[in-house]
């Protein structure tokens, strides 16, 4: 893969903190149920599974987003 298609495929890359603005998926949510909060520490690989449809990916934006708060605020 070129890193043009890999850059297409992750909007936090071009938009980094603004990208919660501009993703479709995070623009809908009316509502968040409480998860569990996980630590991302470099160099580990993290395995999301659940049922389909049950919010993976939304889950993976808003951490996504959160790192790229924690990033501007430091």
């Amino acid at each position: 893969m070129r890193l043009i298609e890999l850059a297409q495929q992750n909007p936090w890359w071009k938009y980094e903190n603004k990208f919660s603005s501009k993703d479709v998926d995070l623009r809908k949510i009316s509502f968040l149920l409480k998860r569990k909060s996980i630590e991302i520490t470099p160099k580990n690989i993290y395995i999301i599974r659940g049922i389909r449809r049950c919010g993976k990916t939304v889950y993976l934006k808003i951490l996504i987003k959160n790192l790229l708060v924690r990033k501007y605020r430091s």
